[in-house]
């Protein structure tokens, strides 16, 4: 009798272990569905230029992000970043960042203080040991410049007929502490 109790306790242990192993995993696939609609589903189309991206996360959720922002007069403020760490703190760290980056966009802000404000947000939302990289650019169309914020982000490279340059004109890494020196601008 004793035995035959003992093995119920941990069948229905097992039961209730993996009963919430399979809500877990549920929440999980919910949270990578968020995350994909986050994204955007269509960039936008730029006369002259070809805007794509991707990212596949290493886990279910992550934190790595895009953004192609229209700011109307063809203008377009594209962002890449990745988010310290993997998982689900990261993916919500990232979902802040590109909250932020979408809700200050609309202030038509000059780049440097668009990237000092996301920061900002960022330093007052997250702990010390949780940080972004991102790079951050305006693309305007018209007169075929580029401006654009490296915020410790792995330089991205502008290719010409004469080589190749990198662009790592910018400041700190995003959430470590408040903007202090003004974020420098790249043309």
């Amino acid at each position: 009798l004793f035995f035959g109790i003992v093995n119920g306790l941990i069948a229905a242990r097992l039961l209730q272990e993996m009963i919430e192993k399979n809500r877990l995993e549920e929440d999980l696939r919910i949270a990578a569905e968020i995350q994909q609609g986050l994204l955007p589903l269509v960039l936008p189309t730029v006369p002259g230029y070809q805007v794509a991206a991707r990212t596949i996360p290493t886990q279910q959720v992550g934190g790595d992000c895009y953004d192609a922002i229209e700011l109307g007069e063809g203008r377009v403020l594209v962002s890449v970043a990745d988010v310290s760490g993997k998982g689900t703190p990261a993916s919500l760290l990232m979902a802040n960042f590109q909250a932020a980056l979408r809700a200050l966009a609309g202030l038509k802000l000059p780049l440097s203080e668009l990237v000092a404000r996301v920061n900002d947000i960022i330093n007052g939302n997250t702990s010390a040991d949780k940080f972004i990289t991102a790079f951050f650019g305006i693309l305007d169309p018209n007169s075929g410049g580029f401006s654009y914020v490296n915020a410790g982000h792995n330089p991205p490279y502008h290719f010409h007929k004469n080589g190749a340059d990198p662009l790592d004109v910018g400041g700190l890494i995003l959430g470590v502490m408040p903007t202090l020196i003004p974020y420098q601008v790249g043309e």
